[in-house]
């Protein structure tokens, strides 16, 4: 199976800023207009605007934690291991990514732990649990660009 290097890097890195910046110019521009208003009113909209705000940053921060490293890596940087599949989980919650590909079935991705290490897979597909698969992988994050089974 290999995964899109730029796809990773659009959904972890790309979109999550693009909504981090969205967010912080609407929290900045409602707090200017919000000086106009006096009372329990501005309140209000202080809450209402820190409480918006810190939701789109949570979900822009559960995302960019595993982007960053796209900022200084490319596919070239890619590093090959093996080993065997310990346990998958999928990355469930709110706050996951949606992954779109031909691996897997519900969108969302899923963490892989071969010996030990805790990868990012867009999908498994078909592979299980005590397969031994020899992936490549960027080391700044741990995302899987492509595995096989060995």
């Amino acid at each position: 199976m290999i995964f899109s290097f730029e796809y990773y890097k659009s959904t972890l890195l790309v979109s999550p800023l693009i909504l981090l910046v969205i967010t912080l110019f609407f929290a900045i521009s409602f707090i200017w207009n919000l000086r106009k208003i006096k009372g329990y009113k501005a309140i209000i909209g202080i809450v209402v605007i820190i409480i918006s705000a810190s939701v789109f940053f949570a979900l822009t921060i559960s995302q960019l934690r595993y982007g960053f490293g796209f900022i200084s890596s490319s596919e070239n940087d890619a590093c090959q291991s093996e080993g065997v599949i310990e346990k998958v989980e999928t990355w469930d919650g709110f706050l996951s990514p949606k992954f779109i590909s031909e691996y897997n079935d519900n969108s969302k991705g899923v963490f892989v732990y071969i010996n030990g290490e805790k990868y990012i897979f867009m999908g498994i597909g078909d592979l299980t649990v005590g397969e031994e698969v020899v992936i490549n992988y960027l080391p700044k994050n741990n995302v899987v660009l492509e595995v096989q089974r060995k």
